[in-house]
């Protein structure tokens, strides 16, 4: 899929039957009080809401055709639009890991294995497409189902980010990924067309958020209306300055 991430295919699974979301006011961003900005003025914070998040997860999900590296539970927030490649240059993501071959059932706790990652389009290399940039801080909470990432607007990832910047948010079950964690545009794409559940939002401009429709989690019968993936199961988020009161007027 050289047209990465384009918007048709990401949402071809809800272009009949998920319910449309809807964006709020942005004066109604949540509040991250008490979130510690890991980057002081610099932070960028990624809020994912979900219909609702275990305590435990399984980290051995894989079956038998799916060999390799990747994420079991994948969380995206995307960010910066790039209309000549149909897709979106940045992804701030929150993951738990994908173990292989490993038999049975890995139980642990959702929050000691979440982890974040930034990753960035590569235009010169669409099969490994999105590679890592930094680890990045993530937290959990797992009563109110809201999962926060942070990441640095200084890195060279966010060149150009400002208050017009279209962001993007989907969650998907398993993700196959390179070895070293990269993973291309043509595994997201092909986890839409089989088996792994898949829950995507409207876009929506940097420094707002959105809300989405619970029980919309899309499966491989085309049906999206699924309530048995709530881990994924998107009804809202945010993606944001730490100081969100100008975040219509930084550059």
């Amino acid at each position: 899929m050289h047209a990465i991430l384009a918007r048709s295919v990401i949402t071809a699974l809800c272009v009949a039957s998920c319910a449309a979301p809807s964006l709020t006011q942005a004066g109604s961003l949540p509040d991250l009080s008490d979130v510690t900005p890991v980057f002081g003025s610099r932070t960028i914070y990624a809020e994912f809401d979900l219909k609702s998040l275990p305590a435990m997860v399984n980290l051995c999900n894989s079956t038998a055709f799916l060999e390799g590296s990747g994420y079991d539970l994948l969380w995206v927030a995307a960010v910066g639009f790039n209309a000549t490649l149909s897709g979106y240059e940045t992804l701030i993501t929150a993951h738990t890991p994908l173990r292989q071959n490993c038999g049975v059932p890995i139980p642990a706790s959702l929050d000691s294995s979440l982890q974040a990652t930034l990753f960035h389009l590569d235009p010169k290399d669409f099969v490994s497409g999105y590679t890592i940039v930094a680890g990045l801080p993530v937290a959990v909470d797992i009563a109110s189902g809201k999962i926060h990432v942070q990441a640095d607007r200084a890195d060279p990832a966010f060149n150009g980010l400002s208050g017009a910047t279209q962001a993007y948010y989907f969650t998907v079950e398993t993700a196959r990924t390179s070895p070293g964690g990269a993973f291309s545009p043509l595994d997201v794409a092909a986890g839409i067309y089989s088996t792994y559940p898949r829950d995507d939002a409207a876009s929506f401009t940097f420094g707002g958020n959105f809300t989405d429709s619970a029980n919309d989690v899309c499966t491989a019968n085309m049906a999206c209306a699924s309530s048995t993936h709530p881990q994924i199961d998107l009804v809202g988020g945010s993606a944001h300055l730490v100081d969100y009161v100008f975040r219509d007027d930084f550059d």
